[in-house]
């Protein structure tokens, strides 16, 4: 579904007095502002939303990691125990996802996983980063520093989304709304993730022949768009729309956007995803 009236729009705004309060100000610069890349007016409606805080778990793992398979099973507990509040994405990176004849030569590495892995200092495997702010971490660690995170993190904003497949590629709209003040300058990261990918895996030794690879981490993110410059006041309410260039590898039936809104030293305030259905 595309925006409509906008031509009327911009012809009133132009023709009338431009004068904005601070809770238009935003409505405003959807209107006004040069957009960035991958940044579009077209909209598609909003089916996903929140109203609680939710937490980012990156799992930095490969395919003949041996003990890899361990932390996808605490994974699915955490998941399990905490539901949608809790976002996994499963980073094929390092030595142990490089591709070989062993495992049909699946690759399930990407550009941004590899940048992300060097960022965090990745030097074993499996290990996690928890809403880029703690970490890396080894499996052990991961549920005590989950508890601690949803015990002592602020509930500051709500992230809610829309994703459609359109002719253009993958359009998602997303709208941010602030529980609370934040005061400094926000950013938007987008990324998909895709599930039941079949393929090799290394158990302790034992290869497995048809494990299913879940939450992986697959290329062209949006990373680090603009949201607000200056920060958002309680109420405030940003809207945003992007077009993701859909890889034809992927099976959108089993695939998912991730979005966050992250502070100027990258740390992850909140977090949302939808499932992507054809």
């Amino acid at each position: 579904m595309k925006t409509k009236g906008l031509k009327k729009v911009l012809a009133a705004l132009f023709f009338a007095p431009v004068i904005f309060t601070a809770c238009d100000e935003y409505e405003a610069d959807e209107i006004l502002v040069k957009l960035t890349a991958r940044e579009t007016q077209d909209t598609t409606p909003i089916t996903q939303s929140q109203d609680e805080l939710a937490i980012l778990i990156e799992d930095f793992t490969g395919w003949n990691c041996p003990n890899c398979p361990e932390g996808t099973s605490i994974l699915n507990s955490l998941k399990e125990s905490y539901g949608e509040r809790l976002i996994v994405s499963a980073v094929h990176q390092g030595s142990f996802a490089k591709p070989k004849a062993e495992n049909n030569n699946l690759d399930l590495r990407t550009p941004y996983g590899d940048e992300l892995g060097s960022k965090f200092g990745l030097s074993s495997w499996p290990n996690a980063v928890i809403n880029r702010k703690f970490g890396p971490l080894a499996r052990g660690d991961w549920e005590t520093k989950i508890q601690e995170c949803f015990a002592n993190s602020e509930h500051l904003m709500n992230i809610s989304l829309g994703a459609e497949n359109t002719q253009q590629g993958l359009l998602v709209s997303m709208q941010v709304e602030a529980v609370k003040d934040v005061n400094e300058a926000l950013m938007v990261t987008l990324f998909i993730t895709e599930s039941d990918i079949h393929g090799v895996q290394n158990n302790q030794g034992i290869m497995i022949e048809d494990y299913s690879f879940q939450h992986v981490l697959r290329n062209n993110p949006i990373v680090d768009m603009p949201l607000a410059t200056t920060g958002l006041k309680g109420g405030d309410k940003v809207s945003k729309n992007y077009y993701f260039t859909l890889d034809k590898s992927l099976n959108l039936n089993n695939c998912a956007v991730v979005a966050f809104v992250s502070n100027s030293a990258g740390e992850v305030l909140q977090v949302n995803e939808i499932e992507i259905n054809k």
